[in-house]
């Protein structure tokens, strides 16, 4: 009963109002996964409508990871979160070491409110968690693939490369797992084993109520026009990414060629060819002739090919060169099968 109780607080909120439900979490992660695929569609779309800004396009990752990096450093600096964590009204916090006693929880509580939400060097090491660990993330995976579909043989590094990127993000990937396993049931406050070995974890916070004095400056005015135009640009970014898909599904802006056609295949198994005899013959301009005796076909079969010949004269040129005698392809007396020839 208490894993089950454990389980349902965790998913919905408990007893803690600081303590975020696992949906929150989860939320928050996928936010960071829908920006860079609708980015990368519309940036297709574009690049496939128009020709100009060509370099810009073609460099949309190296300019979107550094937007991310400001945009991500901006709200570790004033929020003490993440865009994702602050948009679900989280914030990073460092965990107590030890349990406190309720007075010095509460003055350590106080000595957090009055000081900045992350350290320097809390700032720093989140954005490198957050912005530099994806990007090094991804180009491991680019390489891992390049790497498994390159026909070249490998090299000793790129060797160890394939074999051992599988096992750390098999490693990584489980101990994700765990830890939001572990959180589900309420067995740790640690979302993450990044946020472990920063020694952060994450809280709700509720910010302080607006002041009575109906003046505003100029800096508010400012911050509230920057935040409306980056909710703006979100909201704008989801509903282009569905139009573009929206119109690109009903009627594709370019079609695509065809595939070339795939070279001519030897007829021949490779090693087979020399010291052994082949024979091929030529069809007769009448269907009812047998290629191997010229004459009219008689007990009819047909070869792995599909043409037909005399049984009498197929099987003994299969059992003599073990290929058909039109097309040239290998078989067997087995697969020489008897027919029954309308005329």
């Amino acid at each position: 009963m208490a894993a089950y109780e454990g389980f349902l607080t965790s998913v919905y909120a408990g007893k803690d109002i600081f303590r975020p439900t696992f949906f929150e979490l989860i939320a928050q992660e996928q936010l960071n996964e829908v920006f860079r695929p609708a980015v990368r569609f519309i940036v297709d779309i574009w690049r496939e409508r128009t020709t100009f800004f060509r370099v810009i396009l073609d460099s949309w990752e190296s300019i979107y990871s550094l937007l991310l990096l400001l945009l991500e450093g901006y709200h570790l600096r004033v929020h003490g979160a993440t865009f994702a964590e602050h948009f679900f009204g989280l914030r990073r916090q460092e965990t107590a070491s030890a349990r406190l006693l309720p007075l010095e929880a509460f003055e350590r509580a106080r000595e957090r409110s009055q000081a900045p939400p992350l350290t320097r060097r809390q700032q720093w090491t989140s954005l490198f968690v957050v912005v530099v660990l994806p990007w090094l993330s991804k180009k491991c995976k680019d390489r891992f693939r390049q790497v498994e579909a390159s026909t070249q043989p490998r090299s000793s590094r790129e060797l160890l490369f394939y074999r051992l990127y599988p096992a750390v993000h098999a490693l990584e990937s489980l101990v994700s797992l765990t830890y939001r396993l572990l959180y589900l049931f309420e067995q740790t406050d640690i979302w993450s084993p990044w946020l472990q070995a920063l020694n952060l974890k994450l809280a709700r916070h509720f910010p302080d109520p607006p002041s009575e004095d109906s003046s505003m400056r100029i800096q508010d005015v400012f911050k509230i026009c920057g935040q409306a135009a980056l909710w703006g640009t979100v909201y704008v970014l989801q509903f282009l990414q569905w139009w573009y898909q929206r119109e690109h599904l009903l009627q594709p802006t370019r079609p695509k060629k065809a595939p070339p056609p795939p070279p001519m295949r030897f007829p021949y198994p490779e090693g087979r060819l020399e010291g052994a005899r082949f024979r091929l013959v030529v069809l007769p301009e009448d269907p009812r002739i047998c290629a191997l005796c010229h004459r009219i076909r008689q007990n009819p079969a047909m070869s792995c090919a599909g043409y037909a010949f005399c049984y009498t004269c197929l099987v003994p040129h299969v059992q003599e060169f073990g290929h058909c005698p039109v097309s040239g392809e290998q078989m067997l007396g087995e697969d020489i099968r008897r027919i029954r020839d309308e005329g």
